[in-house]
């Protein structure tokens, strides 16, 4: 009796560590991919910051050309 109750309190253990560790990798998968997501619009929006000043460069130097020619 004493075995199938050490058994029982085993199992119980293991399948609790186990709901555990799934529970950790979803709540590591889920922080993973909300901070993929965010570094994505991040970069987007640092290159449209970027095309806007590189424009706005461009724009300038035209209007130096034009007022020197």
């Amino acid at each position: 009796m004493l075995l199938q109750r050490w058994f029982t309190y085993n199992a119980i253990a293991a399948l609790t560590a186990a709901a555990i560790t799934v529970l950790s990798g979803f709540v590591v998968w889920k922080e993973r991919s909300e901070g993929y997501a965010m570094a994505e619009v991040s970069v987007a929006n640092t290159a449209v910051v970027l095309a806007a000043q590189v424009e706005n460069s461009l724009d300038q130097a035209n209007a130096f050309l034009a007022s020197v020619g």
